[in-house]
């Protein structure tokens, strides 16, 4: 697709097409530009300049205002040829048969609808001369818009004006009978000298200039990642554009700070466009592509032609300065990139080893501020030429363009999207929030630009809206511990644990755990003080954990395959005394200074005089789980029984499960999806299945296991799900599986949700009480797959590195609130009930 700009003018002392046919031939002629063929050689492409040649013009509407079905026939010479520069003298004189009737033409807005649908017409720089049309939409007897399209290879924003100009000379010399061609002065220079000029200037560039770009794209993370549709190759320059007003009060703040610091509204645009790129992207450091008019020469302010560069400039606002601060400073680090222009753009990755997406431009973001002086209105020999606007042609020159465009009823703003990027919903958004954080900036330009909004009141309220899972369940309780024994009191004979060689009731399950409680009691155990656990996976174990808690004790997993290492330094920050083991496990913790083994099958008969203490409260702790440690030295996160109450009640009402269900328990005891796996089904009444450690890793016991107890809930990682499926195991309707702790793939979710009664993904930190969210998958569910929002009595906010609210798709960092945040690591107290996740 060609690359191709669209202007909007309003002409007076317009009579018939066949004027503006003759003046534009005559602005042909006078600029090379508007005739210059691009073609492919052997070396590449090189320009090629062609003889003049006519300038299609279609009448759009008729002389009344009304589209046309078919455009105008235009004039020719005697052999048959069309005449641009033929001019009827049925026309000269007002007398064209087409004039005369009442005048009943579109609304403005039908206008540019039709106009833009011209310009949309994309040109072949190979054939077609020259690279100007004109359309024409009749919206008087002697007026009428004029929908110009021409190509980006020979014009620039300079060049509107110089068209105006010229365009004007042109028509006064028709009307007049002069000749038009004669009317434009005579140009010193075309652009084909000034592309040799460059040339010539670029080859004489000394090191000192490649040495300043490696300077400035040193390290340099271009936004390429703005959120919005992934980059699937090269681009197609397929765009649209959003275009906003640009308020009077906007302005009078741009001209007031300009006043102020002695900034060009192209510094205050520019530190706007810097902060938002930064607000999208989460990175301070950013390129901003930057077009700059190349015409400090003599006499190329009459030329048309694409005299500009778009040069990167890197904006850094890490240290979070000021608005007008940054303003400042893109000022003057523009000024360098522009004494060291001398150098091919296209040459920079090459010189400076940046590396770029397949398909990407060195600059995604451009932003292109209107030059000061263009001229809104031309008036000649009777008639005017009015800049109305730009037009949308479905072109794209890059990923983002912004464009701060004048015109003869105010300034615009344009964002112009790639479309194979973005979203129309995008670009609005886009357009938006800039106008928003310019507005904020202009208010206060000494306020840090962290401070400034990203979002509007309306996206605020939603983001804290659906990142609030709503309050925790209704009657959930302090602990999940009174449940549990409730449950063993009603339904004493049913089956409580499965394990490899055993099985437990839940009357034996709750005597089990108070013998457990009665001599941890004695051995001086007591609330928040964790116990070791060093035990086999074997069906005592649910018991024996219960009987910690029921002691006003916390567990703490020692886990007897780990290094010894790792087990010193959980026992010892965690303040563990007392380890629990059999005789298989008493090896792993024999060494551990300071603590006292005690061997669970040697524990002594209950005494029925004992006293336990009082059912744990809310605010106890439940249980110690350390983290891997591989974001530094593993840190023991603290969780009360409260949170473990909240969490497995949410989890009780959605998804949903009942005392019918049989829960797979395969998690190692120091992962906190073990919590889900065993106290859930046993605050329920329903039944776990533990398997051990080896059958864990083995897919084909594992999933032999699966179908001979007839497990139906699951809460298990992707790897897991995997070894089974290469088992063969099939799962069933009567199953369903939580995904969690690994990303789970399309391919995967997709299988199955073929061959489960429900398939959900979930996320959740250890710190958060194993998870927070939990999503249902549909089947033919596309990738990637969501992890869903918060589960009841959770939140989640994602911000940025100042703690505002992240616009949606940005990403940031996640945190999280609610009933499930707990206490702390072992040695560090969480702030405000909050944790975050980078």
């Amino acid at each position: 697709m060609g690359l191709h700009r669209g202007l909007r003018l309003a002409v007076t002392g317009l009579t018939d097409v066949a004027q503006l046919r003759a003046a534009l031939a005559a602005v042909v002629v006078r600029h090379e530009s508007l005739r210059t063929r691009i073609l492919d050689g052997q070396h590449g492409p090189y320009a090629v300049v062609a003889p003049p040649a006519p300038v299609p013009v279609t009448e759009l509407t008729d002389r009344h205002g009304q589209p046309t079905p078919t455009p105008r026939t235009e004039p020719t010479d005697r052999h048959g040829r069309r005449d641009p520069l033929a001019v009827r003298s049925a026309d000269r004189d007002g007398t064209s048969p087409t004039a005369a009737g009442p005048f009943g033409g579109l609304d403005e807005q039908r206008r540019r609808r039709l106009a833009g649908g011209f310009a949309a017409q994309p040109f072949d720089l190979a054939g077609d001369v020259p690279m100007i049309r004109a359309g024409v939409l009749w919206t008087g007897p002697d007026q009428a818009e004029l929908a110009v399209a021409v190509d980006h290879t020979g014009f620039d924003g300079v060049s509107i004006g110089v068209l105006m100009r010229d365009l004007a000379l042109a028509l006064a010399a028709v009307r007049s009978g002069a000749d038009p061609v004669a009317a434009i002065p005579p140009l010193p220079v075309q652009v084909s000298d000034v592309a040799i000029a460059d040339e010539r200037a670029r080859s004489g560039a000394g090191p000192a200039v490649q040495e300043f770009w490696k300077s400035v794209l040193d390290g340099v993370d271009p936004p390429y990642d703005l959120p919005g549709r992934a980059r699937r190759g090269p681009s197609r320059h397929a765009g649209r554009r959003v275009v906003r007003p640009i308020d009077p009060g906007l302005r009078a703040g741009i001209t007031a700070l300009g006043e102020r610091d002695g900034l060009t509204p192209y510094a205050i645009w520019a530190a706007s466009l810097a902060v938002l790129l930064d607000g999208l992207t989460g990175r301070p450091d950013t390129l901003l592509g930057v077009a700059a008019a190349n015409r400090d020469r003599p006499g190329l302010d009459r030329l048309i032609g694409a005299l500009i560069d778009v040069l990167p400039v890197r904006v850094d606002c890490a240290d979070d300065p000021s608005f007008a601060g940054l303003a400042a400073r893109v000022a003057t680090d523009t000024a360098r990139v522009l004494a060291h222009r001398d150098v091919a753009v296209g040459d920079l990755p090459r010189l400076t080893g940046l590396v770029r997406p397949l398909g990407a431009g060195l600059t995604p973001v451009v932003l292109s501020v209107q030059p000061e002086g263009l001229p809104m209105e031309v008036t000649e020999g009777g008639g005017t030429v009015r800049l109305l606007g730009e037009l949308d042609t479905g072109a794209a020159q890059n990923e983002l363009t912004v464009y701060v465009n004048a015109g003869v009823d105010g300034p615009e703003l344009h964002v112009e999207y790639d479309v194979d990027r973005f979203t129309a919903a995008d670009g609005e958004r886009i357009a938006d929030r800039l106008l928003r954080l310019l507005g904020a900036a202009l208010a206060g330009p000494d306020r840090p630009v962290s401070t400034l909004p990203l979002l509007d009141d309306a996206e605020r309220s939603w983001l804290l809206r659906v990142g609030d899972g709503g309050p925790v369940p209704a009657q959930t309780p302090a602990s999940v511990l009174p449940a549990i024994f409730a449950r063993a009191a009603a339904t004493p004979e049913a089956v409580a644990v499965v394990g490899p060689a055993g099985t437990l009731d839940y009357a034996g399950l709750a005597a089990h755990a108070e013998r457990v409680a009665q001599h941890l009691v004695a051995l001086g155990a007591g609330p928040d003080a964790p116990v070791g656990v060093c035990l086999p996976r074997d069906h005592l174990l649910p018991a024996t954990l219960l009987g910690v808690l029921r002691a006003g004790g916390a567990y703490l997993p020692l886990e007897p395959d780990q290094p010894v290492d790792r087990l010193r330094h959980q026992a010892a920050e965690g303040g563990v005394r007392l380890v629990l083991v059999t005789p298989a496990t008493t090896g792993a913790v024999a060494g551990l200074p300071g603590v006292r083994l005690v061997d669970v099958t040697a524990v002594p008969g209950a005494d029925a005089g004992a006293t336990l203490p009082p059912m744990p409260s809310a605010d106890s702790l439940a249980y110690v789980l350390y983290t891997s440690g591989s974001t530094g030295r593993p840190k023991g996160v603290e969780v009360t029984h409260g949170n473990l109450a909240s969490y497995l009640s949410a989890m009780r009402d959605e998804p949903g499960y009942a005392p019918t269900d049989v829960f797979l328990a395969v998690a190692p005891l120091s992962f906190d999806l073990s919590c889900f796996e065993l106290w859930l089904p046993l605050m329920l009444g329903a039944r776990t299945v533990v398997v051990g450690r080896d059958t864990a890793v083995d897919g084909p016991g594992l999933a032999a296991r699966v179908e001979a107890t007839g497990v139906t809930a699951m809460l298990v990682t992707p790897s897991t799900l995997r070894l089974m499926l290469a088992a063969g195991w099939r799962g069933g309707p009567q199953v369903r599986v939580i995904s969690c702790g690994e990303p789970l793939d399309a391919g995967l979710a997709d299988e199955l949700t073929g061959m489960l009664g429900q398939l959900f993904d979930g996320y959740g930190p250890t710190e958060a009480t194993v998870l927070v969210t939990c999503h249902p998958i549909p089947p033919g569910t596309p990738g990637p797959v969501s992890i869903g929002g918060p589960i009841r009595g959770a939140r989640l906010y994602v911000l940025d590195r100042a703690g505002r609210l992240a616009p949606p798709g940005v990403t940031g960092e996640l945190w999280i609130g609610g009933a499930g945040v707990a206490r702390g690591y072992r040695v560090i107290a969480f702030w405000g009930s909050c944790w975050s996740l980078q």
